[in-house]
């Protein structure tokens, strides 16, 4: 696949995954493009505070969805098509 192949998947995950979120009844808690507060705990290897996860961007969340989602599921090595259905199913229900 082509090396864009992920960016274009990552760019159609984004519209669907959505802003920035603080919702007291979502047990995720802080979440941002989809990366809640403990997710990027685990890729930071430290506490991240609120502050961190608001000021994600898409630039700054690609490097763990690719390691995380993409490369978890040899992404680069799926047609078309079948490489976004299946990283956009991790994102939403794990690797």
């Amino acid at each position: 696949m082509a090396a864009t192949t992920f960016e274009r998947a990552l760019s159609l995950v984004l519209i669907h995954e959505g802003g920035w979120s603080d919702d007291p009844a979502d047990p995720g808690g802080a979440t941002n493009l989809g990366v809640t507060i403990g997710t990027l705990s685990l890729w930071l290897g430290r506490p991240a505070t609120r502050a961190e996860v608001r000021a994600l961007t898409p630039a700054s969340v690609a490097p763990l969805y690719r390691r995380r989602f993409w490369d978890a599921i040899q992404g680069d090595a799926l047609p078309a098509g079948l490489d976004y259905a299946l990283f956009d199913f991790a994102v939403n229900s794990g690797p």
